[in-house]
This record gives structure tokens, C-alpha cells and sequence, in this order.
């Protein structure tokens, strides 16, 4: 005869057979599994989101560059020769030693029909920080252009 005891035991134990019906409605656990599946999604969109916001910063800081330093070469506040380092401390420290400037002029020895062009150029990848999605535009170059009439002097 068994003791009490031992026949509690064996009650009690979690290694019981469950039947089907029971385990296709046991719930414990769905909870992890879609967290599991949803988190490297909102992940994407959200870095992806991070990044393209930041190259779309980086772009804008160029073209306010570019056309500071066009218009400050256009009212003699500022030479051809300084327009690369005065373009480079305006844009965002991740992509300043990425950025290629040029300045050209189409008639700098006529003031009243000379124009400007500052022009700033850089590898989209390194237009952000994170590089996240570099894989989309890999070796993409963004370029910004602004063109100024040059003013006489004061």
C-alpha cells in the first residue's frame, strides 16, 4: 500500500501529460514571442527614422553654408581663397573632414555680371553619425549648390 504522501506527490507534478486541447489554449508565453516579433520592426522604422532625419539636418546645414559663404564672397566680406574652412565650421562635426568645397566665378573681372558658386559635396553615408541604413544608399554623394550675383563695393 502507498503512503499519502507519495500519492500527493504524484498529483502535484508538473510533468503531467497535457492534452492537446489544453496546450493550444495555454496563453502563457504569447506575449514574449510577438515582443520577439515586433521590436526589431519598430527598431527599424525608429533608427531609420533617427537616421534620415539627421542626413536631412546635414543637407540643410550645407545649403546654409553654402549660401552664407556665396553671399559673404558676393559682398567682399569674404575671399574666394577662406570660403572652404568658413563652409567646413558650419556643417555638423561627423561629416566636416568628408566635405569637398569649390568656389568658382563666372566672370570675376566684371563685377556688375559676376556670379558666385560655392558648391559643397560630401559622401551620403557620412552625412550621419549612425550609418544605420548605409546599406540603401551606399555610395551616394549629396551636393549642394548656391549661386550668388556679386555686389559692388560700398
Amino acid at each position: 500500500m502507498r503512503s499519502p504522501v507519495a500519492c500527493r506527490t504524484l498529483r502535484a507534478s508538473p510533468l503531467r501529460q497535457r492534452s492537446a486541447r489544453e496546450f493550444v489554449s495555454d496563453l502563457s508565453g504569447a506575449t514574449a514571442v510577438e515582443f520577439a516579433l515586433i521590436v526589431p520592426v519598430l527598431l527599424f522604422l525608429v533608427l531609420g527614422t533617427l537616421e534620415l532625419g539627421l542626413i536631412i539636418y546635414t543637407n540643410s546645414a550645407a545649403g546654409f553654408a553654402t549660401r552664407d559663404v556665396a553671399r559673404r564672397i558676393a559682398t567682399n566680406r569674404l575671399t574666394a581663397s577662406g570660403a572652404t574652412d568658413a563652409v567646413k565650421q558650419s556643417l555638423p562635426g561627423w561629416v566636416q573632414g568628408h566635405t569637398s568645397v569649390t568656389v568658382s566665378q563666372s566672370t570675376p573681372s566684371n563685377i556688375f555680371t559676376n556670379q558666385i558658386t560655392v558648391s559643397a559635396s560630401f559622401p551620403t553615408a557620412k552625412a550621419t553619425p549612425t550609418n544605420f541604413l548605409s546599406i540603401i544608399y551606399g555610395s551616394q554623394t549629396m551636393e549642394v549648390r548656391s549661386t550668388m550675383q556679386q555686389e559692388p563695393a560700398l
